[in-house]
């Protein structure tokens, strides 16, 4: 996106009509070069309308992040994040927070994309995230701790974010182990945590979070759903609601760092949208129908299957579906 590109989002986003002599005369371009900047807005996922002889304009909901929103937003501050990068597009936000340097010691780097193009879920699975309709960031920190200690971290960030989420009125959100977001069977969002051991037994942590804000697209033939169809005319501004999950975020960690899993083991169970539910998993070896019964200290699964044996399941060997 060329330099004025931003502006003009921005510009398109006020809910007014612009035309496109008005914007090219504000911008110091030629009306031909409006058109292709809106062409390109277009091309990346924006719905810029033309109104026939009055302009062009946004419709209403889609509005690009703004940073002074997330820096305003409740907790965000308070939670002292050590630095915040903004990206139009990128591949990864968890990808471009891996390029950079290393956090201060318990500082935590942020990165936020309004368009992931290479978004990255668990075993592989890509995560579509939509210019304007989507909150997707990454937040990445170094642990005093082996990766074998930080295995229940993603099930933490969940509980932060369902609590987060549900203190903003969003009510029946809950956690499918171990790091999906649903609400009524359909999927809000999910968590990708990334572990790389460093030297003196630190581990370097990469969390990874998608939220819908608006309609999603289908993921991979999984049915979904965003914050506004959840919260209705009520949903809280998109750069408000991202701010407000980064403060959580970086309050989990720090809350991890100081506790350990313990500090939201009796939390989980409160989202936990799995226990005493029939399931089936896929493992390695097969597959097996049973009940799921909740999670161990260590956050793995408790499962009894159909024959009787009991497994603690762990996030990398299993896929899960429960059972209609």
């Amino acid at each position: 996106m060329s330099r004025s590109a931003p502006s003009l989002l921005a510009r398109l986003a006020d809910g007014a009509v612009h035309s496109g002599q008005t914007l090219a005369a504000e911008f110091g371009v030629s009306r031909a070069a409006i058109g292709k900047q809106i062409a390109r807005l277009r091309a990346q996922g924006w719905p810029v309308e033309a109104r026939r002889g009055l302009g062009y304009h946004l419709p209403e909901g889609w509005r690009p992040l703004e940073r002074a929103a997330i820096e305003l937003a409740p907790g965000y501050a308070a939670a002292g994040p050590e630095s915040l990068v903004m990206l139009d597009r990128v591949d990864s936000t968890s990808r471009y927070l891996d390029r950079g340097p290393a956090p201060a010691p318990g500082g935590t780097r942020l990165c936020i994309a309004e368009h992931q193009q290479a978004g990255r879920g668990r075993q592989g699975r890509r995560w579509h995230s939509a210019p304007g309709a989507s909150i997707t960031f990454s937040a990445v920190r170094t642990f005093d701790r082996s990766p074998a200690e930080l295995g229940a971290l993603g099930l933490a960030i969940g509980v932060a974010l369902c609590e987060c989420l549900t203190a903003q009125g969003m009510a029946g959100i809950g956690l499918k182990w171990p790091n999906d977001l649903l609400h009524d069977g359909r999927k809000l969002g999910g968590v990708l945590i990334e572990l790389r051991g460093e030297a003196a037994g630190a581990t370097r942590v990469t969390a990874g979070v998608g939220i819908n804000h608006g309609d999603p697209a289908t993921q991979t033939g999984t049915a979904s759903t965003g914050l506004a169809s959840i919260a209705g005319d009520t949903v809280p501004d998109r750069s408000r609601i991202a701010g407000t999950l980064m403060g959580a975020v970086i309050t989990a960690l720090d809350e991890f760092a100081s506790d350990g899993f313990a500090a939201f083991r009796a939390r989980w169970d409160r989202f936990d949208l799995l226990a005493g539910r029939a399931v089936r998993v896929w493992t390695s070896e097969g597959t097996r129908d049973g009940t799921a019964c909740g999670i161990a200290d260590n956050g793995a699964l408790l499962f009894a299957d159909d024959d009787g044996g009991r497994d603690a399941l762990h996030s990398a060997e299993v896929t899960i579906r429960a059972r209609v």
